[in-house]
């Protein structure tokens, strides 16, 4: 998915920011992969993040 699909999704204005701030972090983390093209790949450890803790996230 691209950066700019996840800022629409996310209805997020600061590309630069996203990018550079929370997105790095998550491929620090080896989270998600980052790739030249502003593509974003969600890595097996990331799935693995996201079903244990999707739970936590629900809003009613």
């Amino acid at each position: 998915m691209s950066i700019d699909k996840i800022m629409e999704h996310l209805k997020y204005k600061n590309k630069r920011y996203l990018k550079n701030k929370v997105l790095k972090k998550l491929e620090s983390q080896k989270l998600i992969e980052l790739a030249e093209n502003d593509s974003v790949l969600i890595l097996p450890p990331g799935i693995k993040y996201v079903e244990d803790n999707y739970e936590n996230w629900k809003i009613d």
